[in-house]
């Protein structure tokens, strides 16, 4: 992300020699992630009803600028967004549908694996997010996300982060499989390789 472009957006002022990461963290505060982490043409996507509630508490804001400033955490992409738009969900239109209904909420072992049809040789990995504690379906903190090149890919908190960054969060791993061990792969390997995200 460009830090620069941010600071200006949010007009936050700063001088040619300044360290803008250092900025970005001195002023996180005034930062409106939502601009920066909901795509422009999903602003009113259910979907994104457990980060706009993160996003008010402050130390996962400052979590979030200081994760900008070192590169480990980026939103869900338009072509991410154009590729669920054809992508089949069943009881929906596609699964970008499926999203802005917030059917993902409470729902992230499904909702994992469906992403993961749009990336060839991804796992599924589970384990507890303490962040997640008493949001839909998830009294203890349970969670499934999914993992692709070394980022993960969280469908409740549609982020996509590094490794390093969700042990920051406080995500714990218990468990993890390729998604092509899955029940109902190999009918969809086909539609999901046509569609891989590289």
């Amino acid at each position: 992300m460009n830090i620069e472009h941010i600071l200006l957006n949010n007009e936050i002022p700063f001088n040619e020699n300044d360290s803008l990461e250092k900025v970005l963290i001195e002023n996180y505060d005034k930062i409106n992630l939502e601009d920066i982490f909901i795509n422009n043409n999903c602003e009113n996507y259910k979907c994104y009803d457990i980060l706009r509630a993160l996003l008010k508490n402050k130390l996962f804001k400052k979590m979030i600028v200081t994760a900008i400033c070192n590169d480990e955490v980026r939103p869900f992409n338009d072509n991410i967004w154009e590729t669920f738009a054809q992508m089949n969900f069943r009881g929906c239109e596609s699964l970008e549908e499926a999203f802005m209904l917030g059917l993902n909420l409470g729902n992230c072992t499904n909702f994992s694996k469906e992403i993961g049809l749009a990336f060839k040789d991804c796992e599924i990995c589970g384990g507890i997010v303490p962040l997640l504690v008493g949001t839909e379906n998830c009294p203890e903190g349970n969670h499934t996300w999914m993992e692709y090149g070394n980022l993960i890919y969280d469908t409740s908190l549609m982020l996509i982060m590094t490794k390093e960054f969700s042990k920051k969060l406080g995500y714990i791993e218990e468990n993890r499989y390729p998604l092509s061990e899955t029940m109902g792969y190999e009918a969809k390997e086909e539609y999901a390789n046509d569609r891989s995200l590289r």
